[in-house]
């Protein structure tokens, strides 16, 4: 994919004088990397942390990869090379057992957290840890192996036995929805570690975390369903496309949700249908 940035910049300063002349405008310039993303299908999304020094990516090949700005200004996906030769990949896991629709960041307080949405009906819950680590990585040649442990097994291994270290760990599985979940998105600092999930369902539900330091346990802290507003034609024709379209939008589901961020409003959540 392609990473584009723009920069502001002041041509010339003022000088400190009656007589000063007003500084030229400011230009941008552009810098431009393009990033083999190494996915097997198409990056279905992007996310960029807090501070906007990492970012990760989401795809339909049931894997997600994290991206870290290096000292130079160049993103990386960092790949160490293991004792046999093969090389691993400690910021790339399978995340779900088939696409990865969506991923998002926490805010930074409540550590280094991603949740991912997955066409297998669920959202997990990822935390990056230091230490050592069964891999969460799967090589290519093993992936449809280790498709049904999701990603988040500590006891996976490559098919050559070795054991190589990983620092994201799946904390918690969230499986209420009965579709794909199709978006997610954690909730602003000041509302605490909460977030919100929408689904082909057409529900959108909102978890909490039990406890911040434990992040095994969420609860699940409200549910909002479509509604289909009722129309005046009554007539037979208009019974069968009134029909028609509430099929038509049941299949859509929940296409999108964004949490208001203004710490001084009441906690307001917009959900598309």
């Amino acid at each position: 994919f392609f990473f584009h940035r723009r920069q502001t910049m002041a041509a010339s300063t003022s000088r400190l004088s009656t007589g000063s002349t007003p500084s030229k405008p400011h230009r941008l310039i552009s810098t431009s990397q393009i990033l083999p993303h190494g996915h097997l299908d198409y990056v279905h999304d992007i996310s960029f942390d807090y501070y906007g020094r990492r970012f990760a990516t989401a795809s339909g090949d049931r894997t997600v990869r994290v991206w870290d700005l290096n000292s130079d200004g160049m993103w990386m996906s960092g790949e160490l090379g293991s004792g046999n030769g093969n090389a691993t990949k400690p910021n790339e896991w399978v995340a779900a057992r088939g696409a990865v629709r969506r991923v998002c960041w926490s805010h930074p307080e409540f550590g280094q957290l991603l949740a991912t949405a997955g066409a297998d009906h669920s959202v997990v819950i990822w935390e990056e840890r230091e230490g050592n680590f069964k891999s969460l990585a799967t090589p290519d040649d093993n992936i449809n192996n280790n498709a049904a442990m999701a990603g988040g097994n500590t006891n996976n291994t490559s098919s050559s036995g070795d054991t190589t270290s990983s620092r994201w760990v799946q904390k918690a599985t969230l499986s209420d929805a009965r579709r794909a979940v199709t978006t997610v998105e954690f909730a602003p600092r000041h509302l605490g570690l909460r977030l919100a999930s929408g689904s082909a369902d057409g529900v959108v539900r909102i978890y909490e975390a039990l406890d911040t330091m434990n992040l095994n346990h969420w609860k699940l802290d409200g549910v909002i369903e479509a509604e289909v507003e009722d129309t005046a034609d009554n007539t037979e024709a208009g019974q069968q496309m009134n029909i028609g379209d509430n099929l038509s939008n049941e299949n859509m589901g929940v296409s999108s949700l964004s949490w208001c961020t203004g710490r001084f409003e009441p906690a307001t959540l917009c959900v598309g249908f």
